[in-house]
């Protein structure tokens, strides 16, 4: 029986972006993912076990783009700020290190890295001012109200999207996106901050 979650672009997104992962870690022949079962919630995406059984990692994948081409554009990407903490929790508590990997249908490129990589301290320069990550923001889409975002220069380079690939994430991007965050409050006013915006930044 499916959720009403299971039926949001979303939700369609983030399946083929654990899917495409899921091929890569495969194909690379070092790890075997193992995945949640039943279509609940579920504390991460995948428990990754090496060949020779000595060695585990937890796998959180993130099928989202850079904010580098929106209109304010930034050069990282991020989570909201509860899933970072309950990453951060799992890997203290269980001794396991997490790895963040992100699907990105803009820049074509799944990248990522370990969690204790993307925490560190780094300063950017973009754009004449210095930009200093991690970097917390407000976001009322996101778990817990905020995003915490990561630079791309943390990031390594896991895999180059086809076109076709890139092109199936796109069909569950923006306009559907959107119709999935209808029903959550701030919406409108969500709405207004982005039309003001894309006017600033328009040439």
């Amino acid at each position: 029986m499916g959720s009403r979650f299971e039926e949001t672009v979303m939700f369609k997104k983030g399946h083929l972006g654990e899917f495409l992962v899921d091929c890569k870690i495969l194909q690379a022949g070092k790890f075997i993912p193992y995945a949640p079962v039943g279509g609940r919630a579920h504390p991460f995406d995948r428990l990754c076990a090496s060949k020779n059984k000595k060695n585990l990692m937890v796998v959180e994948v993130k099928t989202i783009s850079t904010r580098a081409k929106v209109p304010y554009g930034y050069p990282d990407t991020g989570i909201s700020i509860k899933h970072y903490e309950d990453y951060l929790h799992v890997q203290e508590k269980y001794n396991i290190p997490v790895f963040l990997v992100f699907v990105d249908s803009h820049l074509k490129e799944i990248y990522g890295n370990k969690l204790d990589e993307l925490k560190k301290e780094t300063s950017v320069i973009h754009r004449g001012k210095t930009l200093s990550y991690p970097r917390i923001e407000s976001n009322f889409t996101a778990v817990g109200g905020k995003i915490i975002y990561f630079p791309l220069i943390n990031m390594t380079h896991i895999y180059k999207l086809t076109e076709e690939e890139a092109g199936d994430l796109e069909r569950f991007s923006n306009y559907g996106y959107e119709k999935d965050l209808e029903h959550k409050k701030g919406y409108d006013e969500w709405v207004k901050k982005k039309e003001t915006l894309s006017s600033h930044y328009s040439f």
